[in-house]
């Protein structure tokens, strides 16, 4: 298979953990998978779709153990056509 890099990146802002796998800015949809976006400190998911494909997610206060389930929402995703 062809490489094929997955944007990421982290960051520590007001006490949040951030972290995100793909490209969000591509999607037309979000949709929250965990947690509430009222609540940070207690960990949200949000998942950025386009046609219905996962394009990227993004984390906040997630536990280090669950990022892979998440990533593998976006590199498992089928391709955009």
């Amino acid at each position: 298979p062809a490489f094929a890099p997955l944007p990421a990146f982290w960051s520590d802002q007001l006490g949040l953990r951030l972290q995100s796998f793909g490209a969000p800015a591509l999607a037309d949809t979000t949709e929250v998978l965990k947690g509430s976006l009222d609540d940070l400190d207690e960990g949200a998911a949000v998942a950025y779709r386009r046609a219905g494909r996962t394009v990227g997610v993004l984390l906040v206060n997630i536990p280090v153990s669950r990022h892979a389930d998440y990533r593998s929402l976006v590199t498992t995703a089928p391709a955009l056509v």
